[in-house]
């Protein structure tokens, strides 16, 4: 959710994960932050594909549309299935 603790990012490249890293979410060290102010911008600058949450705001939602980033809505993902997503 945009509220947990770490953000996990991904990079593809020819279906397969090439790079995984992941950083603290700064919503969590900061429940009054906004995620569509904040995550939104970290995810611009991290180039993000697409938000995978188990749930998410409209505002925030709305938001990442308007940057062309789309949100998938599931609660686990396997790897096999990040594969697939580019």
């Amino acid at each position: 959710s945009p509220k947990s603790k770490y953000i996990h990012f991904f990079k593809l490249e020819q279906h397969q994960i090439s790079e995984h890293h992941f950083m603290e979410n700064p919503l969590f060290s900061d429940p009054e932050a906004k995620p569509p102010l904040l995550l939104s911008e970290l995810f611009v600058n991290h180039r993000v594909n697409v938000f995978v949450t188990s749930t998410i705001g409209q505002g925030f939602k709305n938001t990442l549309t308007a940057k062309g980033i789309p949100v998938l809505l599931k609660e686990t993902i396997a790897e096999e299935e990040i594969k697939a997503l580019w």
